[in-house]
């Protein structure tokens, strides 16, 4: 256990020493918001695929391989071609309109100002925002704790007070220009704590023995229907289930810590280089994920973890490693920092743009805005810590953190993915048909997630579980109708508004 806890103080006091270094960097509003947009190429790609997709990498892709098999691993292919949208598609026209508008620092102030200013479309955008982040932040937090109790013991809520304070202390000390640092740095964390059970079981296992290990852990169906992209859990997989795997891939267009790195992109090349970066990394990194969600059934037999408990297959892996040899406890110690990297990543990104949010979009320009402050970094540091606050309190909402993670990713992705995207191509999009793509988005999610209908059999059930479909698509489809039938039917944005757009079209800033 020596290894493991040195791994995890050498992380965090690398953790300290780039906030450190990013607080001597940070002197404005801007730079503590979007980094002055002087961020580099690798870090601004990587920093937004680690803040978002940390989650997917190392809990629910593999989990779901180690449960099911090679069946659950369609969802890499819908978060790669995501990826590659969003950079292609998306990062450049965003950071123009940055450019153009200058100081927006929000997917909400983005919204504001690409369709006119107003209250009721910037508003809600925030609510939603804020919400869904803060949840989410708490339900990362308790899967970190849950997961270092089960290694170590230690009660979930010191985990979580420990993880909050580190994560507010960093925020606070560098702000934007800190988090992508780090995740140049969480990078290559997390690709060597990918390899580093490959690599262990390449000490471990001979080929012939790897497979005899997997039968054993009585997968369902045997070796060869668990290795099989076509089936799950031992059965064909269905339709339904292959596009419920790929339509992740559109929650990617939604994510507001994603978007937010393309408002803090000055510069063409860095928007080139920083999606080179970024695919580079999904692939490999979704890649590794899989393998190691087939590794981690070979190597924790005889253990079995079921469903319900298959989350913990980092920490049971771990916790084997640091009962043996020297090579293979650096080896749990680099798995565990990894997914500290990933995870706290997350919450980081969470908790900066609830805090950005809450402040510049919400309170400085509508409660505020008769007063000239002085002090905007001292002010936007103390909703800092009141929203670290609401998140530690959150955590102790007994809610399965895993249903909580993904409801948040399917809201979020689903209220702001179809507004985002359209509001880039579609010129004749307004406030009302943007406001009622949020909305719509949002609703429909948790409508199609959690409302109660009656089955044929006068059993109560929800429309996911009734139609084998989950929200993804229908709350997508739904969102994008409205926006362009409200939209053609409420009046037309004004010509300032349509140049705008041109510009943007044209590259003309």
């Amino acid at each position: 256990m020596t290894e493991v806890l040195i791994s995890v103080i050498v992380y965090l006091t690398v953790l300290f020493v780039v906030g450190a270094l990013g607080f001597r960097r940070v002197h404005t509003l801007n730079e503590f918001c979007i980094g002055a947009r002087v961020s580099g190429s690798a870090e601004v790609g990587l920093s937004g695929q680690i803040s978002e997709l940390g989650f997917f990498i190392f809990i629910m892709i593999p989990s779901g391989v180690y449960l099911s098999g090679l069946g659950k691993a369609w969802i890499i292919a819908g978060l790669f071609i995501g990826t590659m949208l969003i950079w292609y598609l998306m990062s450049f026209r965003m950071m123009r309109y940055s450019l153009k508008y200058q100081n927006v620092y929000t997917l909400p102030d983005y919204y504001d100002r690409r369709f006119g200013r107003g209250e009721f479309l910037p508003v809600t955008a925030a609510v939603i925002n804020i919400v869904f982040d803060l949840i989410m932040a708490a339900a990362v937090i308790r899967f970190i704790s849950l997961i270092i109790a089960d290694l170590t013991g230690m009660k979930t809520i010191i985990t979580s007070a420990v993880t909050v304070i580190v994560v507010m202390g960093f925020v606070m000390l560098s702000g934007y220009i800190g988090s992508v640092k780090m995740d140049k740095i969480n990078g290559g964390i997390i690709i060597a704590a990918l390899l580093a059970l490959p690599v262990v079981t390449l000490f471990i296992f001979k080929a012939d023995e790897l497979i005899v290990s997997i039968m054993n852990s009585r997968v369902v169906g045997g070796v060869s229907r668990y290795l099989d992209l076509f089936r799950t859990g031992g059965e064909k997989i269905s339709p339904a289930d292959i596009s419920n795997q790929l339509s992740w891939g559109f929650i990617i267009m939604g994510l507001p810590g994603l978007m937010v790195r393309f408002l803090s992109i000055g510069k063409a090349r860095t928007a080139k280089h920083g999606g080179r970066a970024a695919i580079l990394f999904t692939l490999l990194a979704l890649f590794f994920t899989v393998v190691c969600g087939v590794l981690y059934r070979a190597f924790l037999y005889p253990m079995i973890l079921k469903d319900g408990n298959n989350h913990l297959f980092v920490s049971k892996a771990v916790n084997k490693l640091v009962k043996m040899d020297m090579g293979y406890r650096i080896a749990g110690g680099v798995i565990l920092a990894g997914m500290l990297a990933s995870l706290l990543s997350m919450i980081v990104s969470e908790i900066h743009n609830s805090s950005v949010i809450i402040y510049c979009s919400l309170i400085r320009p509508r409660l505020l805005r008769k007063y000239k402050i002085k002090k905007n970094l001292k002010a936007l540091r103390i909703i800092l810590l009141f929203v670290s606050a609401v998140v530690f309190g959150l955590t102790f909402i007994d809610l399965d953190p895993m249903v909580v993670i993904e409801t948040s990713f399917i809201c979020v992705g689903s209220a702001f993915g179809p507004c985002t995207m359209l509001s880039l191509y579609f010129k004749r999009m307004n406030k009302y048909g943007a406001a009622a793509g949020v909305i719509s988005g949002t609703l429909v999610s948790l409508f199609w997630r959690f409302f109660a209908v009656f089955r044929d059999n006068g059993e109560m059930t929800d429309l996911e579980t009734l139609t084998g479909f989950n929200a993804i698509i229908p709350a997508f489809v739904i969102s994008t109708v409205l926006i362009i039938v409200v939209s053609a039917l409420t009046p037309d944005v004004t010509e300032g508004i349509k140049k705008d757009y041109d510009d943007v079209k044209n590259r003309i800033l």
